[in-house]
Formats: C-alpha cells, structure tokens, sequence
C-alpha cells in the first residue's frame, strides 16, 4: 500500500450560481416583463424607463448577495468565518498560529561555585523589536559554563522564522556572569493562521478521521492537521502492520526533527491508529537533479529579448517549484520544456534533467541551473 492523498478535487466541479447576476440580464428581464404588461415599449430617457433601470441595478446587487451566501455553503466557495464553520460539521478546526522556535545557548564569563540559574520566560532578541522567551528555567551545575534551553518567539506566526544560528545574541533581561548568549540552530516552525486552501483540503479529508481501520486518507488527515506548514504526505506500508509517514512542508521543505516529534505526537494516539498498526513518522527523502536548457529565439521578436529572457528564467524557477510541491512527482523535462516554451521562445533543448521516476517518498530539489541563450533564428 502506497498513496499520494486520495482528494476528491474540487476545481473538476462545475462552476455553479444560485441565480443571475448579471446587471443586464436582470435589466432586460424586467423591461421583457414591463412590455409583456403593458404592451408598451419604452423609449431611452422615459421616466419609467429611468424607474425601472433603478430598480434593476438594486435588484441586481441584492442577487449578488443571495448567490454569494448561497455559494458560502459550498466547500469549494466558502472562505473565511464561513468555512471555519463548515468545518465544525466534521469536527475539523482552523490551526491557530504557531510561534517560531530554537535553542539558545548560555555562556558564563566564568566557573561559578554554585549552580548557575536563568529564570523561565528570559527573554532574547536579535533585533531589539522581535522578542524570544526561554521554554523553561536553565539550570548550568556548578564547574560549567555552557547551557543550552529552548526559546519560543512571543509573537506567533512566520514573522519569528528565519534567524540563522548566532543572530539572537542580545539578552534583554540583565543576568549575571553572563558572557554571551546565541540561538544555536535557526529559527523555525513558526506559522500564520491556516490559510482557507489549506483548511479546505483538511476539511475534505476529515470524513477519514472517524475510521482506525488504517485508510491512507485518515493518516493524510492527521498528519495534515498537526501543522499548517505541512502541504503533502505519503503513506507507506513497506510490510503488514509497517506504516511510514513521511510529511512535506511548503516549498517542498523537508521537515525537521522537531515537526517530525510533533507530526508523531499529533498522530500516535490509541483512538486515531489501530492497535495492529506500527507507525513511524520520516523525513522525505531528497532527489536531487540539475537543469541544463538552451533555448532560441526567432530574430524577428529580437526588441523583446530581455523581457523573454526573463520570463524565460521565471518559467524554469517556476518548474522547479512545482516539481518539488508534491511527494512522488517524477521529474518530468518535458514538463519543463512546456513551461519555457509558453514564455515564448522558437526551440528549447533541455539536457538535463532526464526522465526520472521518483517513490511516494521522495521530493525532488533542483541542485543546479544553468540557462543558456542559443541565439536568433
């Protein structure tokens, strides 16, 4: 058993409205009703001509009203409050925003005779604005000099992301003996509240949640909801009652050890895996692949080179992100050679990549790119 997520994909649907919104065709429905009456045709600049039109236009903007709030109770359309509450009919909930993360290590000017504390909740910066807190109190035993706690940003969402290892270095709270402070790892996991897309697939995949048969879907489901930033899953089973999950993060990210812990923490329950199950939660494993075009242009679009060059240029940084997007998408040049033909080229020639056929585990990263213009044609 493998699978990539099983959705029913909502852009197949047909578009679908409630009722016509269209300003003229409301106009025209109520002149054809007003001739249909009274037998008379109105001329432009009549005053019940004016009149009508008036009352259409006002018509027209309250059908806009009725189809949008009949529209909202539809997954594929509802946004905002609205889907927050379609989602409470599966007992799905929005992810809140998530606070960034790191472990700050403590150094002492010198070897103290008694253990050295730093009380929970000290606070680090890196810029003066953004502040962290440290999870719990740091306790370095006497004859030591070095102690490392985890930090948590105090403001919750990506906004705390990003700091490199070494860039928190201010401490904000004066503490005594202490020659330096520094986040050890860099920052991460911080997120913003889930954005409606996201929580729309969650809800599609709630109805899983009610089954501990072990369907791949209510593992997606639980893996999904651990974290927002978690935008695809495999699930694998390499032999009976063996299951891996192995999570991707936005921009084809691969997951740390920590949104693994978490990832495992959110889905090893006794009342979401079956007794027979054995669970592991993993890393995505990277395949890496080079790209390597050459393309051409026709000599008479020669004014629109720059402008072609780099829509050019976007088009295989565009591939390249959508190739590392999902779990399992073998990589494809003709994909590519599509994506750069459409900025408008004559002829392109890739020689790198090659077809490549990838596991439900691994994701494909670009480890190279080089982009060559052949000429005019």
């Amino acid at each position: 058993m493998s699978s990539q997520s099983l959705l029913p994909f909502l852009e197949y649907l047909p578009e679908l409205h409630f009722c016509e919104t269209d300003p003229a065709a409301v106009e025209k429905g109520f002149f054809a009703l007003y001739e249909k009456i009274t037998g008379l045709t109105l001329a432009p600049g009549n005053p019940e001509r004016l009149f009508i039109e008036t009352v259409a236009s006002i018509v027209a903007m309250q059908r806009v009203v009725i189809d949008e709030s009949a529209r909202s109770q539809l997954l594929a359309y509802a946004a905002g409050e609205h889907l927050d509450h379609l989602g409470a009919w599966v007992s799905t909930q929005r992810l809140a925003a998530s606070p960034a993360k790191d472990v700050l290590r403590v150094e002492l000017a010198s070897v103290q005779g008694a253990a050295w504390t730093a009380p929970q909740g000290t606070r680090v910066t890196p810029n003066g604005t953004l502040l962290f807190a440290t999870d719990s109190a740091l306790v370095i035993p006497a004859g030591q000099t070095v102690g490392e706690v985890g930090i948590t940003c105090l403001a919750e969402g990506a906004v705390g992301n990003g700091y490199l290892a070494g860039q928190i270095a201010r401490l904000v709270d004066p503490l005594p003996f202490v020659a330096s402070v520094a986040n050890v790892g860099g920052t991460s996991g911080g997120a913003d509240v889930e954005a409606d897309d996201n929580f729309r697939e969650r809800i599609q995949l709630a109805p899983a949640q009610y089954s501990v048969a072990g369907p791949d879907d209510a593992y997606v489901y639980w893996v999904r909801s651990a974290h927002q930033l978690i935008k695809d899953v495999a699930v694998v089973s390499p032999a009976p009652v063996e299951v891996e999950l192995y999570p991707l993060l936005a921009d084809g990210a691969v997951p740390e050890q920590s949104m693994l812990d978490l990832v495992s923490a959110t889905v090893l329950q006794k009342s979401r895996v079956p007794l027979t199950d054995r669970v592991s939660v993993k890393a995505p494993v990277v395949v890496e692949y080079p790209i390597e075009i050459t393309w051409w242009l026709e000599a008479r679009q020669s004014a629109s080179l720059a402008p072609i060059a780099t829509a050019v240029n976007a088009a295989v940084a565009a591939f390249a992100a959508w190739q590392r997007a999902k779990l399992g998408r073998d990589i494809t040049p003709s994909e590519l050679i599509r994506q750069v033909q459409s900025a408008g080229v004559k002829r392109v020639v890739a020689t790198s990549p090659a077809d490549t056929p990838l596991h439900p585990w691994e994701v494909a990263h670009a480890s190279g790119i080089i982009v060559t213009f052949g000429g005019l044609e």
